[in-house]
Order: C-alpha cells, then sequence, then structure tokens
C-alpha cells in the first residue's frame, strides 16, 4: 500500500512538471512583411500575421540593431512607423519581424533613396502646393486621431493563455501527497 502512495505521488509530481515546462514554450506564429520602406529618419512596415503583436528590428549591413519597436495586430494585420532614425541615403538596411512571443524572423530589405531636390519657380505654384499639403495634413490628422479613440477604448490584450486553474489544482495534489508521504514515515 505504502509503494502505491508513494508510485502515486511520484506520479503527481511528474505531471506538475510537465505542466509547468509545456506552458513556458513559446507560439510561433508565421509573419509576413506586405510592404517595407525607408526615409533618413523612419522605417515603415506592415504585414499580416495571427499573433497578437510583432516585434521589429531595423539592422544596419554589420547586423547591428539600430532600433527595435513593438506593434499590436487588428484583425491580423500589423502596421508601423519607427522614427527617429539617422540613416544614410543609399544605403539598404533589413528590417526584421517576429512574433511578439516568440518565433523566427522575417525579413526584408529597405533602401534609403537619394534626395533630390526641386525648385518651384513661381510662389502661385509654391502656394497652391502649401494649401494641399496642409489639407491633406489636417485630413490624415484628423483621420489619425478618431482611429486612435477608437482603439484606445479596448483593453489590452496579453495573449497569455495559462489555464490557471489547471496549475493550481495540481500544485495542491501535489501539496497533498508530498503531506501525506511525509505524515507516512
Amino acid at each position: 500500500m505504502r509503494k502505491n502512495k508513494n508510485k502515486l505521488s511520484l506520479i503527481l509530481i511528474m505531471i506538475c512538471i510537465l505542466t509547468f515546462s509545456l506552458t513556458a514554450y513559446a507560439k510561433n506564429e508565421t509573419v509576413t512583411i506586405s510592404s517595407a520602406e525607408a526615409t533618413k529618419t523612419t522605417v515603415t512596415v506592415s504585414g499580416t500575421t495571427k499573433a497578437l503583436a510583432v516585434m521589429v528590428q531595423v539592422r544596419d549591413a554589420e547586423d547591428n540593431i539600430l532600433k527595435m519597436e513593438s506593434f499590436g495586430t487588428v484583425s491580423g494585420e500589423f502596421s508601423g512607423k519607427i522614427e527617429d532614425l539617422t540613416l544614410k541615403e543609399g544605403t539598404e538596411y533589413t528590417v526584421y519581424v517576429a512574433d511578439y512571443e516568440g518565433g523566427d524572423w522575417t525579413t526584408a530589405t529597405v533602401n534609403v533613396p537619394e534626395s533630390t531636390t526641386e525648385t518651384t519657380t513661381t510662389t502661385e505654384a509654391t502656394t497652391t502646393t502649401t494649401e494641399a499639403t496642409t489639407q491633406a495634413t489636417t485630413e490624415a490628422t484628423t483621420q489619425a486621431t478618431t482611429e486612435t479613440q477608437k482603439t484606445d477604448t479596448k483593453a489590452p490584450q496579453t495573449g497569455d493563455t495559462t489555464p490557471l486553474m489547471l496549475v493550481v489544482s495540481l500544485m495542491l495534489l501535489s501539496a497533498i501527497s508530498l503531506r501525506f508521504m511525509i505524515k507516512q514515515k
């Protein structure tokens, strides 16, 4: 009888160990990059994934990480802009994107375009361009503010799906069996 109790306790302890080790494995959702563009100060990237969030890195030719940010997904799509970069014109950089919880990196190469200068000969053309740019910027800002207000009202999703009741139950069973083994000696 005592041997059976020891075996049962050992089995319960093994179940607890397996439960904790299985919840530690990261999900590996695939990430697809739809577009990636760069300027001298920003990198814009978008794509699709089943993950709740993605990690994005911008790396130079020597594989040094210049900047890293995370972006949430909405309906399986992500889009974001990494700002405050100092990138060189005519230089190639690599954008790495992966599931925020871990997984394989997906890469895209971006080139910072050479700057071009345009001169405007008439004041009238400059005024028209400035007015059109101001109107487009105002409309984009209004739309972005409205979208931000819509998304800010939702609670953040952590992606943690650990079955807490199972873990707590197994811990209690292990504690009871351990107590029972100690009392038998």
